[in-house]
């Protein structure tokens, strides 16, 4: 017996297929004009029954004439303002922007991750380095958020994108956070697990020292990473990185404190004098990729939550840390 979902895509293939030059530039157009891209939220009543078979797409997709580049000028360099969810159950887009706007010949399909609003064990998990659930977005005040779950992707045909109506951006306005999503979604495959003797020797009592008296201190800092030398001599540095607009001060009196108070043990298998603080926006890409990420996620954003609901009730930081950098 034929599965009917399977029938339908298979009916989608062949309008796909058969759609016009002049169609398909439309198409791509209002893509562009609508602000399709990563993190847009699609509920689950409009999402239709994804790909069965994507290959079968891609092999009978490849034989259409490619379109090439939209030559309009984009009505959203910086992507759409954010937009809570309106539903606590739907689908948000892993595909990026620049394939999005690709024509049919090339990147026919959408991937997609289910999307949901949770709480409790499950947002902590994905507001730390989880290799499974993406923090969506966590408003600053609240107790609850939206999460994807990287093990259950499934792929739309890009046609069926103006079938959603108007596009929800669901990710938060801040372009850091933005990349920080994307990069967790590409760290799913390319990630480095961090080696059992950093775990034990440098990632467990750092974690320790942070949780105790640091936790209020770290709000400043997005990662923690270990370098190791190119050459493979030599003992690996830590490297905090700090958003473009965070108080350098701060965070490198912060950190190098932290340093001097880190377990002796743990000292020593870290170069100190090396180890450094450094604004994301600095590190290459291929640096952060081929560095091991010590898993701090839940203390420092524990700590940057609480200082943005500081700031947005009006009031001053609480700790005397936050208030003179020079402490």
């Amino acid at each position: 017996m034929n599965d009917p979902a399977t029938a339908n895509t298979a009916g989608e293939l062949e309008r796909a297929l058969a759609l016009t030059r002049e169609a398909e530039i439309e198409l791509l157009r209002s893509i562009l004009k609508g602000g399709w891209d990563q993190g847009c939220f699609v509920v689950e009543s409009t999402i239709g029954e994804p790909i069965a078979d994507t290959a079968v797409w891609l092999d009978e997709m490849a034989a259409r004439e490619r379109v090439g580049e939209i030559p309009d000028v984009d009505p959203h360099p910086q992507g759409l303002a954010h937009t809570d969810p309106p539903a606590d159950i739907g689908f948000v887009i892993l595909t990026q922007r620049c394939d999005l706007l690709r024509d049919l010949q090339r990147e026919p399909l959408v991937e997609f991750a289910p999307c949901r609003e949770v709480k409790g064990d499950e947002l902590n998990e994905a507001s730390k380095n989880s290799p499974r659930y993406v923090l969506v977005y966590r408003p600053t005040q609240a107790g609850f958020g939206w999460t994807i779950d990287l093990r259950s992707r499934i792929w739309l045909p890009k046609t069926r994108i103006p079938e959603f109506g108007k596009p929800l951006q669901a990710l938060s306005d801040h372009a850091t956070e933005r990349a920080q999503f994307a990069l967790r979604v590409g760290r799913r495959y390319s990630r480095k697990p961090l080696p059992a003797r950093y775990v034990s020797h440098i990632q467990a009592p750092l974690r320790k020292l942070l949780a105790g008296e640091y936790t209020h201190r770290t709000a400043e800092f997005t990662d923690w990473l270990i370098f190791e030398p190119p050459d493979g001599k030599g003992m690996p540095i830590i490297v905090a990185l700090i958003n473009d607009g965070a108080d350098v001060v701060l965070a490198e009196n912060t950190f190098n404190e932290i340093l001097e108070n880190l377990d002796e043990k743990a000292r020593e298998h870290i170069d100190v004098d090396k180890s450094r603080v450094e604004f994301r926006g600095e590190v290459r890409l291929a640096q952060y990729l081929d560095s091991y990420p010590i898993d701090l996620y839940e203390i420092t954003y524990a700590a940057g939550a609480k200082r943005k609901k500081e700031i947005a009730a009006g009031k001053e930081p609480t700790t005397p840390e936050h208030r003179n950098p020079s402490v």
